[in-house]
């Protein structure tokens, strides 16, 4: 992707793997089938036939809609021994990732945040919740809030209920099979921590002017994000990426850069070792959906190296 710049909200439901995991575990009611789900097998250079990967786009949200796997994915999950996700998904993980999003005492995001920036995020919080205020997220860093504010309305809908990335993880366990992460907690933390505080005041701006412009439009960003994502719509869901971004272009496409383009070398780079180390190995790699559309994902990367990268629609 390119021309992809980074929006605040809705591109991490379909890249990081940062906050996809729920503290209480339990199944999410079966509401629909995807039409088409965005899962690639990949070929040749060698790849044992009986052993060829399977690349699934997720979108890291709780909604049953997305839970239910297609009858082409589940196939594929079912038929692999190692589930790799962005990050080795557990609990250990989810208290790493709680802890990190935290300022250090005595800090509080109340003190930097402007008046006027104070009123606007109270705003945004009571139309998503009349119980929610700002100072339940006091201690949360500007660019941890930042990043969760889209997912509070469906997470609120959907209590306890895991993301679709860690219930694949949780059924690898359950199942027998190994789950490992294609990267560390660490690398994806620190693109967000080497933000300045005003670039972190920034991105909060950015995500409150998004949910305000929603809430006024009637666009729901989450929801039409997940109807293309069901549909399987690779082009739908970049024009909705792209038209949900915001006005900062130098914050955009900086964290667009270190958050899909180098990312997806780095994972690329690593998922072909393990497809030379371990010819024999059933991989079924789930990634956030945006690190495998566009001229620049995953899956154009594997086809630069000589691989036939072939997208399952049914």
């Amino acid at each position: 992707m390119s021309s992809l710049r980074f929006r605040s909200l809705p591109i991490l439901l379909l890249l990081s793997g940062l906050f996809a995991a729920a503290p209480t575990v339990h199944a999410a009611e079966s509401l629909a089938v995807k039409n088409a789900p965005l899962l690639w097998r990949v070929e040749g250079n060698g790849i044992d036939r009986d052993a060829a990967p399977y690349l699934f786009g997720t979108i890291h949200i709780p909604d049953p809609r997305v839970t239910q796997l297609h009858p082409a994915v589940e196939a594929a999950f079912k038929a692999s021994t190692l589930v790799l996700t962005e990050l080795k998904l557990d609990l250990a993980l989810q208290a790493a990732a709680a802890q990190a999003s935290l300022l250090p005492a005595p800090q509080s995001l109340s003190a930097q945040l402007t008046p006027a920036l104070r009123v606007q995020l109270e705003t945004e919080l009571k139309a998503i919740n009349s119980q929610l205020r700002p100072v339940m997220f006091d201690r949360l860093k500007p660019w941890a809030l930042a990043t969760q504010l889209a997912l509070l309305p469906i997470q609120l809908k959907n209590p306890g209920v895991p993301a679709l990335d860690f219930q694949l993880a949780q059924r690898a366990e359950a199942e027998g099979k190994t789950n490992e992460g294609l990267e560390q907690l660490e690398e994806q933390l620190i693109i967000f921590d080497r933000l300045s505080q005003t670039e972190q005041l920034a991105l909060l701006k950015e995500a409150l002017d998004a949910l305000a412009k929603a809430r006024k439009t009637g666009d729901d960003m989450v929801e039409q994000l997940t109807t293309a994502y069901l549909r399987g719509d690779e082009a739908d869901v970049q024009q909705l990426l792209e038209a949900f971004e915001g006005d900062n272009k130098a914050l955009n496409d900086k964290l667009s850069k270190a958050l899909l383009d180098d990312r997806n070398q780095v994972m690329t780079k690593r998922l072909l070792q393990r497809i030379k180390t371990q010819p024999k190995t059933r991989l079924f790699v789930a990634v956030g959906a945006a690190h495998l559309i566009g001229d620049k994902s995953i899956v154009a990367l594997l086809r630069q190296q000589g691989y036939t990268v072939t997208r399952i629609e049914r």
